[in-house]
């Protein structure tokens, strides 16, 4: 189990049914303009050895069962470490948690984030539930502005990144989508967030996409077709490393760790040294809109 501050969900119900392939006819062309959400806050990779900033990094995530699937925030902790960066992470998770709920003191998650603010941080992600960007995204603009709030009366300037998440099979069949499609909008509705409350954007949704669509052989999905399998963590930790701290992640030799199952157990997973390889100049890429 994780320290006092990482707070985890009950039990989720995963259902039995395995995997599909991810083969899809075509792979996109993810530099098509007309495809791009429109946003005026890319994210753009910071610079580690700035002089303005702390040496050490205090990040806090602030999510659901997206990220305490397989530790997110340790995974992201590792690579940094691994790379040379002074850097702890910690999370107030719960299952089936949305941003409006946890910016409330009365909810219970609500808080624990807001004793997790009483410490000081130099990042803060914010991970909406996996749909709501689409289906309400006046609730997820509400939620993120109502947290923001508390950030800025409890913290001194930390850099905020919202951690857009990634489409899934059930998602996109109930909009008649393809899973790169449907994720389209929900990293636009991110992006609009994000220009909205002058917040910065961590685009793992896109990384998905683009592996999904241009190497079918790797899975990142649990058996539920929904969360991430520990190489889909890794894709995502990669990915926020790269963007939140300019690391190039192509050179991490971290491979794997125990990582928790949303069961309370933690097992030893890793990711194969291939796969890696690709996840990680994936990673690189996405943090600097190369793709």
């Amino acid at each position: 189990m994780k320290n006092a501050l990482v707070l985890r969900g009950l039990p989720l119900l995963l259902s039995a049914f395995a995997f599909s392939s991810c083969a899809i006819a075509e792979p996109l062309d993810f530099n098509k303009p007309t495809n791009e959400p429109s946003s005026s806050k890319e994210p753009t990779p910071s610079s580690v050895s700035s002089e303005e900033e702390p040496v050490h990094k205090e990040v806090l995530f602030v999510g659901n069962s997206f990220t305490y699937f397989n530790d997110c925030d340790q995974v992201v902790q590792s690579i940094g470490r691994d790379l040379g960066l002074d850097i702890s992470c910690s999370a107030v998770t719960e299952g089936a948690q949305h941003l409006i709920d946890t910016a409330s003191s009365s909810d219970p998650v609500g808080k624990r984030l807001d004793e997790a603010l009483k410490k000081k941080y130099t990042h803060i992600v914010l991970q909406e539930h996996s749909t709501t960007p689409v289906t309400n995204y006046g609730n997820f603009l509400s939620g993120v502005k109502q947290i923001l709030t508390k950030i800025e009366a409890t913290q001194d300037k930390p850099k905020v990144y919202l951690y857009a998440t990634w489409s899934y099979e059930s998602f996109a069949n109930s909009r008649n989508l393809s899973i790169p499609e449907s994720e389209l909008l929900l990293r636009k509705a991110y992006h609009d967030v994000a220009t909205a409350t002058n917040t910065m954007v961590s685009d793992v949704g896109k990384a998905f996409s683009y592996v999904y669509s241009n190497y079918p052989s790797i899975n990142l999905y649990h058996t539920d077709n929904k969360h991430p399998c520990f190489t889909g963590t890794y894709l995502s930790a990669s990915v926020q490393a790269a963007t939140m701290f300019g690391l190039d992640v192509r050179k991490t030799t971290f491979l794997g760790s125990g990582a928790e199952q949303g069961n309370g157990t933690k097992t030893k997973q890793s990711v194969e040294e291939a796969t890696a390889v690709t996840l990680r100049e994936v990673a690189y890429k996405t943090a600097h809109s190369l793709i």
